[in-house]
């Protein structure tokens, strides 16, 4: 599954008050070849960012998936999965 394909049905799944939503962020973020880890935007990728922000986006975007899973793991434990 393409990376824009995951977070928007995680996405939409969340907003749905679904608990798949939550496990399909964690399944993200398991590890291994092709997980969101692997993830780097740059202008290589065809990604519309000058090569000065490249280090300043990806920071940001592992702060702000760090947040997302901090998120699916309490609600996840919470409701006992």
């Amino acid at each position: 599954m393409k990376w824009l394909q995951w977070i928007s049905r995680a996405i939409a799944d969340v907003e749905a008050s679904r608990v798949a939503g939550f496990e399909l962020v964690l399944a993200g973020f398991r590890g291994g070849m092709g997980s969101f880890n692997d993830f780097v935007i740059h202008p290589l990728n065809g990604h519309t960012v000058t090569r000065d922000a490249v280090e300043q986006v990806n920071d940001r975007l592992m702060r702000e998936a760090s947040a997302a899973v901090a998120d699916a793991r309490f609600v996840t434990r919470a409701l006992g999965r």
